[in-house]
């Protein structure tokens, strides 16, 4: 047998042999060519993978698969990394599994996509027996910018607790930021809660920043940081009352001679309302002047000597009715005579003014409107009214201060004109008859907001007052 010949462009395997008809004829015969011919394969094509150095969190970037010669059939280039998603089109919403190269094609254009930034590596496969091909870059974070606001959900009043301003794109990548954040009112700079952050803050070429937060009455706190250029970031806590340590009292001023709701109740050492977790026996000592009852209309018997009044497990509070039968002001004291189990609890003196006004009873706007149309920001002024019992305004004789709420979080309330001062409560000085505050719509949605914003009595004594503020762009 002959030497074995390769031919390099050939894909079968062939012998080729001279002459025809019964070797065994003649054994003395010896043909002319009966070499076996071996056709090797071609070499196949060697392939390329390009792209961009570096891409943007979120955007489209495009990459392409380049072979050195035509392909004699259709591949499939496959990613082994699944958090990268791959796009047949450039807006990057038409998502491929595998890369198609088709049969006598030297490219392939494909677009990819991430939205998390920092280092990315792309390998593609078309044969298990091959190398895959590479493509590493960088993703940069998106130039759409957030500050995110992240600490307790919960906590309880007068807790000095931890929260953390994080500068973020849309994707929630960390971005060093420099931008200065104004910050609403209940952040502070040390763990005592003792320096409020109340000036604004320079984020400093830094991509977090730790502050407190802490606030004493109970209720819904949501903190704000802003910063032009970069989404609102916000943290709402509900902070509930703290262990009970105080009994409270709540005498109206209310004319002489009439009927007033007066109030006992007990609660944490910020005043917040809170249920007893014992039952309660609390002391109540009328003072010249007053006499106590039980009934609403004051038609019982009066009691004028020292005399206690329950408060039982679960409950906070507990109404009695009082007469002034002499004009001025009383201090009525009230303590804890027993609990059980035991609990000790700060004792309190309630003041109780008698004079010719009549009997306030509600909290009115002035005007008297009952809808409002605002533009969308603006820094709104509201009054609100102490009332009586024929809606004629009646003096305070002791500072006063309403709760202010909104019906869903984007109501924001002021005590100044520039909307700059965040409250929660308006302020009533004592021998006035109402307080102004300022109201802000910071809703971003479009078309109209719609939001019902509440003036309340923090005992529940007095009637609401409420308006409809419609925000319009």
């Amino acid at each position: 047998m002959g030497k074995l010949k390769y031919l390099p462009a050939a894909f079968i395997i062939a012998s080729v042999i001279a002459g025809c008809g019964d070797q065994n004829a003649n054994q003395n015969q010896v043909g002319e060519n009966n070499t076996p011919v071996v056709i090797a394969p071609a070499a196949g094509p060697t392939f390329q993978l390009t792209s961009p150095e570096r891409i943007l969190a979120g955007g489209c970037a495009k990459f392409k698969i380049v072979a050195n010669q035509p392909v004699a059939q259709e591949l499939l280039f496959a990613a082994e990394d699944l958090s990268i998603a791959m796009y047949r089109d450039s807006a990057c919403r038409l998502a491929i599994g595998s890369v198609p190269m088709p049969s006598g094609s030297t490219s392939a254009d494909f677009y990819v996509s991430t939205k998390r930034s920092g280092a990315f590596s792309l390998k593609l496969r078309w044969d298990v027996n091959k190398e895959p091909l590479n493509a590493a870059g960088t993703v940069l974070p998106s130039t759409s910018l957030k500050v995110n606001i992240t600490g307790k959900s919960n906590a309880v009043a007068g807790e000095c607790f931890p929260v953390v301003l994080r500068s973020l794109d849309i994707h929630d990548n960390v971005v060093v930021s420099n931008a200065t954040f104004t910050l609403s009112n209940g952040f502070y700079k040390d763990s005592a809660c003792a320096n409020a952050q109340n000036v604004p803050l320079p984020f400093g070429n830094r991509a977090t920043y730790g502050l407190y937060s802490k606030r004493n009455s109970a209720g819904v706190q949501t903190l704000q940081a802003q910063a032009p250029g970069v989404a609102d970031g916000m943290l709402s806590t509900t902070i509930v009352a703290a262990p009970i340590k105080n009994v409270w009292t709540y005498f109206p001023r209310i004319a002489l001679n009439a009927c007033g709701a007066a109030l006992v109740r007990v609660g944490d050492q910020f005043g917040n309302e809170t249920n007893s977790p014992s039952d309660l026996q609390i002391q109540v000592s009328p003072v010249a002047g007053s006499r106590f009852f039980l009934t609403s209309d004051c038609s019982d018997t009066a009691k004028t000597a020292p005399f206690n009044v329950a408060i039982d497990q679960g409950r906070s509070r507990v109404l009695l009715y009082i007469k002034g039968t002499v004009a001025g002001a009383l201090e009525i004291p009230a303590r804890v005579v027993s609990a059980s189990p035991s609990l000790t609890l700060s004792p309190h003196t309630g003041r109780f003014v008698v004079d010719v006004a009549l009997l306030a009873r509600t909290l009115a706007y002035s005007p008297a409107d009952t809808t409002m149309t605002v533009r969308r920001a603006a820094c709104t002024r509201l009054t609100v009214q102490l009332l009586d019992n024929v809606s004629l305004p009646t003096r305070t004789l002791a500072n006063y201060a309403p709760m202010l709420s909104g019906s869903d979080d984007k109501a924001r309330f002021f005590s100044n004109s520039s909307c700059t001062t965040a409250i929660t409560r308006a302020s009533m000085v004592s021998g006035t008859s109402s307080a102004t505050f300022y109201y802000k719509d910071v809703s971003s949605a479009a078309g109209d907001h719609v939001s019902d914003v509440t003036v309340a009595d923090p005992q529940n004594i007095y009637t609401a007052a409420r308006i409809r503020i419609t925000s319009q762009n």
